[in-house]
């Protein structure tokens, strides 16, 4: 195991790339040439995509990655199928130099924003604890541990958010009950999407 810890990556400290009618707020990995701040152990790219009405962009990702769009709020159009807040998408990996999703807002009203995460497939076996996620649960047990004994560092104890939009309150709802059949609502192959029957 690594050595425990918490990065705090609030908004404002976060870099972002603006193009015409989207901004993509990057948490992790490196888009285009832009860096996001959080420190892995494994190489992640990770971002919050903000489109405006009507709005499209190319999200380039690196061709062995394998990604999870969260819609965070509004609908969009993701390799041609809907999703709207609430609902996930994910991606394979392809095989070639690299590769880009193309996702359009759909919501004529709204400003939609999509929570994205994508990296190689480590073929491990996942055991999930509350927030942490580990490949046994006995290191889930000792991550408790060290989380309730302060290893983890500075760990903020208040929500800092003054309102949480509906979605959000769903995400975490979702992401906290959900199965891995129930989160895999859409699949996205290649560069189409495939839904189950």
């Amino acid at each position: 195991m690594t050595q425990t810890g918490y990065q705090d990556l609030r908004a404002s400290v976060r870099p972002s790339i603006t193009t015409k009618g989207a901004s993509i707020d990057v948490v992790s990995g490196k888009v285009a040439d832009t860096v996001g701040l959080a420190k892995n152990q494994h190489p992640i790219q990770g971002a919050v995509l903000t489109l405006e009405p009507s709005a499209s962009l190319d999200y380039a990702l690196p061709s062995s990655h394998r990604a999870f769009l969260y819609v965070l709020e509004g609908e969009v159009s993701i390799g041609g199928r809907k999703v709207r807040a609430g609902q996930i998408a994910w991606s394979d990996p392809v095989n070639g130099p690299g590769s880009s999703l193309h996702i359009k807002a759909i919501a004529r009203e709204q400003t939609s924003r999509v929570l994205t995460y994508s990296g190689t497939p480590l073929r491990e076996p996942v055991v999930m604890g509350g927030p942490i996620v580990m490949n046994s649960r006995a290191e889930i047990d000792r991550a408790m541990q060290d989380y309730h004994s302060g290893k983890f560092g500075q760990v903020p104890r208040q929500p800092r958010l003054k309102r949480a939009s509906s979605s959000a309150r769903t995400m975490s709802s979702t992401l906290s009950l959900a199965s891995p059949k129930s989160i895999a609502e859409f699949s996205l192959k290649n560069s189409g999407f495939c839904t189950p029957a």
